[in-house]
């Protein structure tokens, strides 16, 4: 299954302002509309020869240099586009990127400028492409990827060694959460079973363990965060080791970063259909029970 991690919406508006002929058109999505449902509000407004493409993400002090190389890179720095910042951003963004139809960004480049988990997690992609070229230039340091779902506010945890890198993510929910926090539970562990499963078939996964909230990875110990303060109540960790020969693909790097990045999305949408099948067979019992109930 291909996740989809580009945002459909502003693709198909960077390609009608790059490759065909608009003048003036808006696309925005807040984040209570946001299917990344991390904390990325995205607004993207046409006018004339110009597009401006602004994006909010939660933590931005912690992934901005990041996330503006990437950008930088992306645009490229002898273009007449450009990567603004800080006073040059409405207040209520990030950052915004400035394009001019300068007649040299195809399909790919407006592809890869709506897929937000890649922007989000550009330092992730950059130590995985790293990997895959040998390590050579990979050095060992710990970050954090911030992420903010409907729950509240996390982050992935990102340990790279000069072998291999380690992503830690956590799953919390608020008190008053408990069923959610149960489900989510079950379904975490079903992925570490999953990756057993596919190592005994030979697959070339990378490896997962999981853990509970009160026996975090050791990596996590860097980090001074309490993850039951403030009214939460944590469903466990998922803990991924990646090593070269995981990474074996440009496609694999891509696709996993934006599973990583997504992963917590994927987790609640589960937990949330399997609370709805639990209703909907609790409702047919009850139904059989009054059934049975009037005809006696």
């Amino acid at each position: 299954m291909e996740i989809p991690i580009h945002h459909e919406k502003v693709r198909l508006l960077l390609e009608k302002f790059l490759l065909h002929d608009i003048r003036n058109e808006t696309a925005s999505s807040e984040v209570s509309h946001c299917f990344y449902n991390f904390g990325a509000k995205i607004k993207v407004v046409v006018k004339g020869d110009k597009l401006a493409m602004y994006l909010y993400f939660t933590g931005w002090d912690h992934v901005q240099d990041s996330v503006v190389n990437y950008l930088q890179n992306l645009i490229g720095e002898e273009s007449e586009s450009k990567v603004l910042v800080d006073k040059e951003v409405p207040e209520n963004y990030s950052v915004c990127i400035l394009l001019h139809k300068e007649g040299k960004y195809g399909k790919y480049f407006c592809r890869q400028l709506s897929e937000v988990p890649m922007i989000l997690g550009a330092n992730l992609k950059m130590d995985f492409d790293n990997l895959r070229n040998g390590g050579q230039s990979l050095q060992s340091h710990i970050y954090q990827i911030p992420l903010q779902n409907k729950q509240c506010a996390a982050s992935i945890t990102v340990q790279a060694y000069e072998d291999r890198i380690v992503c830690i993510l956590p799953f919390v929910y608020l008190q008053g959460q408990e069923t959610d926090c149960i489900i989510a539970n079950t379904i975490l562990k079903q992925f570490q079973q999953a990756q057993r499963n596919a190592l005994s078939q030979g697959k070339n996964v990378p490896f997962c363990d999981y853990s509970r909230w009160n026996d975090p990875p050791a990596e996590l110990k860097a980090f001074t965060e309490d993850y039951t303060s403030g009214g939460k109540t944590h469903a466990g960790f998922l803990k991924f080791t990646f090593l070269h020969h995981h990474l074996s693909s440009k496609e694999k790097v891509r696709n996993s970063v934006g599973t990583l990045l997504m992963l917590n999305t994927l987790v609640n949408k589960s937990v949330k259909e399997t609370k709805s099948r639990l209703s909907a067979r609790m409702r047919k019992k009850k139904d059989e029970l009054e059934s049975m109930l009037f005809q006696v």
